[in-house]
């Protein structure tokens, strides 16, 4: 039987927690705020969206919501501000 010294198995167990947390992490997605963007149009349909002012380390952001999961975008993007004017439309109609 292999026996693992001491130094191995802790240097073996944060590559492991520091690779869940990486593939868990997703740039795109807001954990408690958005510290990147996404350029990316975002292909499902958007049900609400939220302004995120710069505060560093998040970064100025419209964090819109669809599928029930939360997608931090770009604010200069041209599909991003189509998609808040037809929000704002649709809430208004309704």
């Amino acid at each position: 039987m292999h026996h693992f010294n001491n130094k191995t198995f802790q240097l073996a167990l944060i590559l492991i927690v520091c690779g869940l947390v990486l593939a868990a992490s997703d740039p795109g997605k807001p954990s408690s705020c958005c510290k990147m963007t996404r350029r990316t149009k975002i292909r499902t349909p958007i049900t609400a969206y939220a302004i995120q002012k710069e505060a560093l380390p998040c970064v100025h952001a419209v964090i819109f919501t669809s599928n029930g999961l939360k997608y931090c975008s770009n604010p200069t993007m041209p599909w991003v501000k189509k998609a808040i004017e037809q929000l704002q439309s649709t809430q208004k109609t309704q």
